[in-house]
């Protein structure tokens, strides 16, 4: 089984359900349909919204999109990379970060 770090994420109700939820709306890019970064930027707003902060993720990050950074943390997070779980929940902290910052 695999093992996730979810003590950032966690404290906004995610659980290791929720990340699988998400890995199973994933598409690799060459087949991205969209239907995996609406659900992970409507995520990320909703995350926004409990944290009482007030940005479009959506303008904030103009040149990427969550399968394009998704994809880079599996494919050279540290020289390692991760497995698409890990990534998600990467992708996660990286935005709940930002939206602390913003704040």
């Amino acid at each position: 089984m695999e093992v996730l770090n979810l003590e950032t994420v966690k404290e906004y109700g995610f659980k290791n359900s929720d990340i699988t939820a998400l890995a199973e709306s994933y598409k690799p890019d060459c087949d991205n349909d969209g239907e995996f970064d609406e659900f992970m930027t409507e995520t990320v707003q909703d995350i926004a919204y409990d944290m009482n902060v007030e940005i479009d993720l959506c303008d904030a990050f103009y040149d990427t999109y969550p399968t394009k950074e998704v994809e880079e943390y599996m494919a050279n997070h540290n020289g390692t990379g991760q497995t698409l779980k890990q990534a998600i929940v990467s992708f996660l902290e990286n935005k709940i970060e930002y939206i602390k910052e913003y704040a």
